[in-house]
Formats: structure tokens, sequence, C-alpha cells
């Protein structure tokens, strides 16, 4: 969902949106989008046994290449080394 449509369904500006949400959050929507959709790819990559790419795709990310990188910023390590020490 874009921005501008929370914001309008929160009776705000999106600027005052932005604003209200990063001094509640600490984060920019940008990046709390990413990092709940990365919560939800480490769990998958713990508890199923799916493909990276399909986590990848259903956690909301268009590219596998930005997936990996977005995860290895995140968690410092990719997803296949994640996947393997969370289940020794």
């Amino acid at each position: 969902m874009r921005e501008e449509v929370i914001a309008s369904s929160c009776g705000m500006s999106t600027s005052h949106f932005r604003a209200v949400f990063k001094r509640e959050t600490g984060l920019t929507v940008r990046d709390f989008i990413i990092q709940t959709r990365l919560v939800a790819a480490a769990h998958l990559l713990k508890n199923t046994d799916n493909s990276v790419m399909n986590i990848a795709l259903e956690s909301g990310f268009g590219q596998v290449s930005c997936f990996n990188r977005s995860f290895l910023k995140a968690f410092g390590q990719t997803p296949t080394v994640f996947r393997k020490k969370s289940r020794v």
C-alpha cells in the first residue's frame, strides 16, 4: 500500500504521516516495510524448506538479488548461510 493511501486513511497529509511514523517507530515507512519483510523471510528460512527464491517472492521482494543484499545487510549473512546455521 502506498504511503499516500495510508496517510489519507489516517486523516493526515503524507509528509505529516511520514514524520509521525518516523518519530514513533524510529524508521522510515520504507525501512519498516523492508525490516518486516526480512523478519518474515527469516522465519520462513528457519521453518520451511521453501527455496530462497520462493521466500524472497513470498516476502515481497521482486528480485532475489535485492532480497539477498537486503538480508545480508540486516543479518550479516546470506539467506542460505542463515538457514544452515539456524537448523544446527
